[in-house]
């Protein structure tokens, strides 16, 4: 499986990345690439791309596949009509609830 990062990368040239931040923060970072026994740009670099992977992935799971689009649509179009039992049960929760 291809790394979905792969269309960020450059041309072997690394960017340069800058940020700053207040004192508080910094320390916090620092500490914890020391108990993970890195430096503090590996660190953060390490930290950022996985929660970039992280975050495209969720992505990905919000998104419909061409079969569930279709299928959804035509759930929407062309419903399904309500059987018996299902219309029982909405006269039954109408009953109860006054909606």
């Amino acid at each position: 499986m291809n790394d979905p990062l792969d269309r960020l990368k450059t041309s072997g040239r690394e960017d340069p990345f800058y940020a700053r931040l207040p004192a508080h923060q910094k320390r916090m970072l620092e500490e914890a690439a020391v108990i993970q026994g890195r430096n503090l740009a590996d660190f953060i670099v390490t930290s950022a791309l996985e929660a970039a992977h992280r975050t495209l992935q969720a992505q990905g799971k919000d998104t419909l596949s061409s079969a569930d689009t279709d299928a959804f649509v035509a759930s929407i179009v062309d419903p399904t009509p309500v059987n018996d039992r299902l219309g029982e049960t909405i006269r039954i929760y109408r009953d109860k609830t006054g909606a």
